[in-house]
């Protein structure tokens, strides 16, 4: 198993009330739960950004295509979002040091 960074893209910038809820469900969702901000201001858009374990690329995109899904309805947002995965460096022992 490998540990993967996901970013989640919205197409649009978050109100707080929002972030605040995302936020919320991205903490009770993901064990090392992650964070939300603006991706790009000029562009208003908003990236959701947490790790999951998967033993490939694919299986770490559909995780975090699940776990984004998830997130975004629990906090009342459309689903409408596109999710891109990197996987950590080798050497990381996996987010918060995780082993």
């Amino acid at each position: 198993m490998s540990y993967w960074s996901v970013y989640v893209d919205l197409p649009r910038l978050l109100s707080q009330g929002e972030v605040f809820n995302a936020q919320s469900a991205l903490d009770s969702l993901v064990a090392d739960g992650g964070c939300i901000g603006p991706q790009n201001p000029a562009y208003n858009t908003t990236e959701i950004y947490f790790a999951v374990e998967a033993e490939s690329a694919s299986a770490a995109q559909t995780e975090g295509e699940r776990l984004a899904r998830a997130i975004l309805e629990s906090a009342g947002l459309a689903p409408d979002f596109a999710v891109v995965v990197q996987r950590f460096p080798e050497q990381s022992a996996g987010p918060r040091g995780a082993s």
